[in-house]
C-alpha cells in the first residue's frame, strides 16, 4: 500500500503567516505598553488629585446615577466601603440653602448649552461640620444637543474660607480702630465744638426766663431769641451725629445715600475745631445739590476725614493753611477733589502714598494707614483714586465715584 504524500504548504503562505504573527506580536507589545502609559498616567492623575484633595465625580443624566472616586467620599466625610450611593450622601449633605440654587444653576447651564461651569456650595457632614466646596467640571452633549452627563472635580476650601473671614474681620477691625484713632484726635476739638452753643443755649435761657418774669420783651424779641437757641441746638445735633455715624461699627451695610449731606455733615463736624487750628476749610457744591451713591456711609465719612486730615498735616508749615472740596457732576460719575496748599507730593513718592504703612510724615506722627484704606474703601465703592499737582502749591486728591440715578434709586 502506498503512502500519502504530505501537503506541503507553499512558501509564500508560510512568510504570510510568519509575518501575520510578527505583527501580531507587535501589536500585542504596543497594546501592552499603551496600557502601562494609561495606567501610569491614571496613578499619577490620582496622586495629583489625592495631593491637591480633589475629587472626581460622574454624574448621569440618563438615569440620574452619581459616581464617585474615593476622595469625594473623604470630602463628606463618609468612608468608600459604606452602602450608600454617592448620590444619597449629596442630596443628605448639601446645605439646605443651597440646594435650589445649585439646581436652578445647573439648569440654566443646560438650558444655555455651556459646558464648562463652576459653583461654590456648603455641606453639613453627619458630624454637624459645615465644610465649603468648590466644584468645576464639565457638561457633556450628544450629537443632537441633549445633555447626558456631567464630569467634574470638587475640593474643600474650608480652610481658606475661615482665612477670607478672618482677614475681612481684621481689616474691619483696622478701619474701626483708625476710626477711633481720628475720634481720639478730634475728641478734645469736639468737646470744644458743643461747648460754645451749649454756652449760647444756656446764656439765651436765662435771659429768657429772667425777661419773660419781668415781662420786659416783646414777642418779636422773644422769637429771635429762640430761634438763636433753636439754630445752637441744631449745631449740637450735627456735630453727634455725625460723631454717631462715623464711631459706630461698620457692618457691610450697602445703602443709598446723599453725598452732599454726608459731605456736609462730616465738615461741620471738623469746621470749627479746624478753624481753631487756622485751617480754613471751604466747601465748594458748584450747584450740585443732592448727589445718591449705594454704599456705606460710614466709610464715605472716614475717606473724608482721613483726606481732611491728611490735607491739615499737609499745611502745618504754611502761614496760611488752606483746604478746598469741589464736588463735580460728568454724566454718571461723581468727582470729589480735596485739595490743599501744602508743599505737595515729590513726583517719586505719588505712586507709594496708597500703599499699607508708607508714611512721609514724622516718627509717631503717622501710621500709614490712613491712605491706604482711603484706596481700598473707594475701590469697594467701585470707583477710583488719584493725585494731581495743584497751582500754585499743593495737591488735590480727586476720587471718582457712581452716581445713582433718581430711576435706579426708586426701583
Amino acid at each position: 500500500m502506498k503512502k500519502k504524500k504530505k501537503a506541503s504548504i507553499p512558501a509564500n503562505e508560510i512568510q504570510q503567516i510568519v509575518q501575520d504573527l510578527t505583527m501580531l506580536k507587535r501589536q500585542e507589545v504596543a497594546l501592552q505598553r499603551s496600557i502601562r502609559l494609561l495606567e501610569d498616567s491614571n496613578g499619577r492623575l490620582k496622586l495629583a488629585l489625592e495631593a491637591t484633595g480633589m475629587g472626581v465625580f460622574d454624574r448621569s443624566l440618563v438615569d440620574d446615577s452619581l459616581l464617585w472616586d474615593e476622595e469625594m467620599f473623604h470630602i463628606f466625610g463618609e468612608k468608600p466601603n459604606t452602602t450608600m450611593s454617592g448620590k444619597l450622601i449629596f442630596e443628605r449633605s448639601i446645605h439646605p440653602e443651597d440646594s435650589d440654587r445649585v439646581r436652578k444653576e445647573v439648569g440654566q447651564l443646560i438650558e444655555s448649552k455651556k459646558n464648562k461651569f463652576q459653583s461654590e456650595l456648603r455641606i453639613l457632614r453627619l458630624d454637624g461640620r459645615l465644610r465649603y466646596l468648590k466644584v468645576a467640571g464639565q457638561i457633556i452633549y450628544s450629537s443632537e444637543g441633549i445633555a447626558k452627563r456631567i464630569i467634574g472635580t470638587c475640593w474643600d476650601r474650608t480652610e481658606e474660607f475661615q482665612h477670607s473671614e478672618e482677614l475681612s474681620r481684621q481689616r474691619k477691625m483696622t478701619h474701626h480702630n483708625a476710626k477711633l484713632a481720628a475720634i481720639g484726635e478730634l475728641a478734645a476739638g469736639v468737646a470744644h465744638e458743643i461747648n460754645n452753643p451749649l454756652t449760647i443755649i444756656n446764656g439765651f435761657v436765662n435771659l429768657l426766663g429772667k425777661n419773660l418774669d419781668q415781662k420786659t420783651w416783646d414777642k418779636q424779641r422773644i422769637l429771635e431769641v429762640v430761634k438763636k437757641i433753636d439754630t445752637s441746638t441744631e449745631r449740637i445735633a450735627k456735630i453727634v451725629k455725625g460723631l454717631k455715624n462715623f464711631s459706630r461699627v461698620d457692618k457691610d451695610i450697602i445703602s443709598h445715600f446723599d453725598l452732599v449731606e454726608t459731605i456736609d455733615e462730616t465738615i461741620s463736624m471738623l469746621l470749627g475745631i479746624y478753624h481753631k487750628e487756622g485751617v480754613n476749610i471751604v466747601f465748594d457744591f458748584n450747584r450740585v445739590q443732592k448727589v445718591i451713591i449705594q454704599g456705606n456711609r460710614g466709610k464715605i465719612q472716614q475717606v473724608l476725614i482721613n483726606l481732611i486730615a491728611n490735607a491739615k498735616d499737609a499745611t502745618s508749615e504754611q502761614e496760611e493753611r488752606h483746604i478746598g472740596i469741589r464736588l463735580e457732576k460728568e454724566g454718571e460719575r461723581i468727582r470729589l477733589h480735596v485739595h490743599d496748599n501744602g508743599p505737595g507730593i515729590p513726583q517719586e513718592l505719588k505712586e507709594r502714598v496708597f500703599e499699607p504703612f508708607f508714611t512721609t510724615k514724622d516718627v509717631n506722627k503717622g501710621t500709614g494707614i490712613g491712605l491706604s484704606l482711603v484706596h481700598s474703601i473707594v475701590a469697594e465703592h467701585k470707583g477710583s483714586i488719584r493725585i494731581e499737582d495743584s497751582e500754585p502749591s499743593g495737591v488735590t486728591f480727586i476720587i471718582e465715584l457712581p452716581e445713582i440715578r433718581e430711576k435706579k434709586w426708586a426701583a
